[in-house]
């Protein structure tokens, strides 16, 4: 959709499974991973995030598992907070994050904008899951008018 609404962007894929994207094309159909304009990236969205080096996002879509599989004991809020501070090392100054965070109401509520300048939070009645769920965005923007991160 990203790339019909605005077709001169650049998309980076980042799926930590290969498997997930071999799916996608042979029961979905989908062809969107050999777009051109599409870098598709097979790795851990922290590792990548660590290692992106001097590349800048102007957007960052997460669809994240509920579950921090393959990182311990980490609690829901540690690992989403990893996530905004991770992000802001590869925003640019003007770009902004949306999560999906989940059923679970309190990690939408802990993201506090100690990592961005504004968080915003949306309840979204997913039926097939039958129990609301949650989207959390991040403006990188306000930082500098805050004398924050640029």
């Amino acid at each position: 959709m990203a790339l019909r609404l605005n077709p001169g962007i650049q998309v980076t894929v980042v799926e930590l499974d290969g498997a997930v994207i071999g799916a996608c094309k042979l029961h979905l159909h989908q062809k969107i991973f050999d777009h051109p304009s599409v870098n598709l990236v097979i790795d851990d969205a922290f590792h990548f995030m660590e290692w992106a080096g001097n590349v800048n996002y102007d957007r960052i879509i997460c669809d994240l598992t509920d579950l921090p599989v393959g990182y311990g004991d980490i609690e829901f809020k540690d690992f989403y907070s990893n996530v905004f501070s991770l992000s802001t090392n590869i925003l640019n100054r003007s770009g902004w994050i949306s999560i999906y965070s989940g059923c679970n109401e309190d990690i939408a509520n802990d993201m506090t904008s100690s990592h961005l300048g504004q968080i915003e939070k949306n309840e979204v009645f997913i039926p097939s899951f039958g129990e609301p769920c949650y989207f959390v965005h991040g403006h990188k923007i306000n930082l500098t008018a805050r004398g924050g991160m640029s």
